[in-house]
């Protein structure tokens, strides 16, 4: 990052035009400042210009040479000094300087006080102010963007780390439908190949949907249906499956993070049977009301003797998913007891 905010701080720091626009701005209000006590413009103009030779010199003398060679290294002890010498001495230079040129002119008043220590402290002034608004721009400039390369570094490492997880998920997913297919190719080979059929429709959500950063909820839902099919084939009626899906014309113009529901409804239905109870149910229900789409999975498991794992590596990952892709717009809560396990999740849709 470093690199790359250097290269776009010599970019923007190294246009003339910009450097241009700032003094000359300057140039032009110092002038006219000095109409409250000299009445003549072009006077001011020139000796302006005098003055800017020596604000604009030392100015790149301290961002070019002091700045970097001394403030950079953290030498601040030896940077504030040479700094105040080096004002001190512009300063005195700059003030006899136009000392003379008012005596040339003929202009008594402003020769006499610029040869004195008003004249001395009224540069003195105006050195001080221009350069710690010189440093003061610089240091803006590299904070604006720095701040810049630090928001798109975190994104950047957000994104790497939603693609991480989401590769997590996939073998987790992939190992429980084999298994499924695998348990009912002895029994009939017709079964095994509209199970096939449905993991290649689920494989190809895989590799083709979960790189995106949305899909539609109703192609979503669509994945959880067929993965809901195969593990009916494999638990047969030992298990009641049900799913509530409120208005569907809603579900075409809605986008959602693909593979958020599903781990849910795979833990649904492993711990329903892994817990050894005969007969078990898998209820989920999809809705929406006011730009939040609700969305509960319920399962019933045997509370004797079995303990459900706590958030396993499905359910860790999706809530790491969840604070990345909906950060502060979703709500999740997991209820467990008297063997009925409850996921409720709540998206809220609106963007803005």
């Amino acid at each position: 990052m470093e690199l790359h905010t250097e290269k776009d701080y010599s970019r923007v720091i190294k246009k003339p035009f910009y450097h241009i626009i700032f003094w000359l701005i300057l140039w032009v209000v110092f002038s006219v400042r000095e109409l409250a006590w000299h009445n003549n413009l072009m006077h001011n103009l020139s000796f302006q210009t005098l003055n800017f030779v020596f604000y604009i010199s030392l100015s790149y003398l301290n961002l070019y040479v002091y700045i970097p060679k001394f403030w950079n290294k953290s030498r601040y002890f030896l940077f504030t000094v040479i700094l105040l010498i080096s004002i001190v001495v512009v300063s005195y230079l700059n003030s006899q300087l136009l000392s003379f040129m008012f005596s040339s002119l003929g202009i008594s008043e402003p020769a006499a006080m610029f040869g004195g220590l008003q004249g001395f402290m009224v540069i003195l002034t105006e050195i001080l102010l221009i350069i710690m608004f010189t440093m003061s721009t610089n240091l803006l400039i590299q904070q604006v963007i720095k701040d810049k390369y630090a928001r798109e570094l975190e994104k950047k490492h957000l994104e790497t780390e939603l693609k991480l997880l989401k590769s997590q998920i996939n073998p987790h997913f992939l190992f429980n439908s084999l298994n499924s297919i695998y348990v009912h190719i002895p029994r009939t080979a017709e079964v095994a190949r509209e199970t096939l059929v449905k993991l290649s429709e689920l494989l190809s959500h895989q590799i083709y949907d979960v790189g995106k950063s949305k899909i539609s909820l109703e192609k979503e839902i669509e994945h959880i249906k067929n993965y809901c099919a195969i593990e009916q084939v494999r638990h047969g009626e030992q298990v009641d499956y049900s799913m509530e899906i409120g208005e569907e014309s809603l579900l075409k113009s809605i986008e959602v993070a693909p593979m958020l529901f599903l781990p849910f409804v795979e833990n649904a239905f492993k711990h329903g049977k892994n817990s050894g109870k005969l007969d078990f149910y898998v209820k989920i229900q999809f809705c929406v009301e006011n730009q939040v789409l609700k969305f509960s999975c319920k399962n019933s498991y045997e509370s004797e003797g079995y303990v459900p794992e706590k958030g396993g590596l499905g359910l860790s990952n999706i809530k790491r998913r969840l604070e990345l892709s909906y950060p502060k717009r979703h709500a999740l809560a997991i209820k467990d007891e008297n063997g009925k396990f409850e996921v409720k999740l709540n998206l809220n849709l609106d963007e803005n």
